[in-house]
């Protein structure tokens, strides 16, 4: 039985989702993603890293100003914890979503689907959460990489353009 209220359902064949938990863009021009997210939305750069599948391409979050996910490449909903994730996981087999098995990413855990419409989607646990390897005052001014990758710092340093997030013209 499924009960409702304001438009929240959860029961067997549903659940609601604790929220977005990010929104992800990897763009051919990362400085002016930045200056969009950051310059326009007013969002904070709150991780600086690498697409763990394509380590070429920066991967940048962005969030409020302590650091907590908020703001496509893919939607990310949220799931509480590792144990909500898995029944996430096994609602979506159930409905036949063929989500992935469960993911380290480092600053979360997650499974990817694509519904229907071929839309990707991401369900990803808030802890550890993105300050796991930088104090919240320091998130998105350096680039993180996972351990796998250290061994190629140099190189992706080298190759990945320099950006920053700085004050637009406009709003000077």
């Amino acid at each position: 039985m499924l009960k409702q209220s304001n438009y929240e359902m959860e029961g067997e064949n549903c659940k609601k989702t604790a929220g977005i938990h990010h929104i992800t863009a990897m763009v051919n021009d990362a400085q002016r993603n930045i200056d969009f997210y950051a310059g326009v939305l007013g969002l904070r750069l709150i991780k600086k890293t690498v697409n763990f599948d394509r380590p070429e391409v920066y991967y940048l979050y962005f969030g409020n100003e302590s650091g907590q996910p908020g703001t496509v490449h893919h939607i990310a909903w949220r799931a509480k914890d590792e144990q909500d994730l898995l029944r996430w996981r096994s609602l979506l087999q159930g409905k036949e979503y063929y989500p992935t098995e469960i993911r380290d990413r480092n600053y979360f855990k997650a499974v990817y689907f694509h519904e229907e419409g071929g839309i990707l989607f991401e369900i990803a646990t808030d802890p550890p959460g993105f300050s796991v390897d930088e104090p919240v005052a320091e998130l998105g001014n350096k680039l993180m990489l996972p351990l796998w990758l250290e061994s190629k710092r140099k190189e992706l340093e080298e190759t990945l353009p320099t950006v920053e997030v700085r004050v637009l013209e406009e709003d000077k």
